[in-house]
């Protein structure tokens, strides 16, 4: 560890601030906060990061490139500050998603929280429709989950060291059924 605490990597917080100069041009409807790592440190050591962001495909050498090409300083503690401007300058399309993701958890907080305190004074239909918002809630989330799912494998196979035929074809993938809630 770099000494900074003794956290477990899997149990730190870390928020990637979209404060950075990457981002200054961006239009003022841009998300600035998007909570997409999970790290409670200054600094993280190469071994932190390589337990962290190792995906099987990249070798540990070209993790250790892209880490010290983050660090800059190559002392093997990298701030954490600068890996959020890393991703913060890579994050496209994602920057859209991430923020829309972080808006549905607050969204799903809000009505579970809503949900603890109203369910049991609810009538029976209340709480049926309850249950079937909970259900439907749960259906929509994991059909994106299989979409993605999808994807990840389709990008991985074709960043595999033998890569095959693209197999990732937007049209195979389900879109979500939903129900109008007007």
């Amino acid at each position: 560890m770099s000494g900074v605490t003794e956290a477990p990597v899997e149990q730190m917080v870390f928020e990637l601030a979209l404060e950075s100069p990457a981002l200054a041009s961006q239009p003022t409807e841009t998300p600035r906060h998007v909570t997409l790592l999970s790290f409670d440190l200054a600094f993280l050591s190469f071994e932190e990061f390589n337990a962290y962001f190792a995906d099987g495909i990249l070798t540990t050498e070209e993790l250790q490139e892209l880490f010290f090409s983050i660090d800059g300083r190559q002392n093997n503690n990298l701030d954490t500050d600068k890996l959020s401007e890393y991703f913060s300058e890579h994050l496209g399309e994602y920057l859209n998603v991430l923020s829309a993701l972080e808006s549905l958890n607050v969204a799903i907080l809000k009505a579970m929280d809503k949900t603890k305190e109203e369910y049991q004074g609810s009538s029976v239909l209340g709480q049926f429709v309850t249950r079937f918002m909970l259900r439907e809630t749960s259906n929509q989330l994991q059909s994106l989950q299989r979409s993605l799912q999808c994807a990840m494998e389709a990008v991985e196979e074709q960043s595999s060291p033998a890569p095959s035929v693209l197999r990732y074809d937007t049209s195979e993938i389900s879109p979500i059924k939903h129900i109008s809630y007007h």
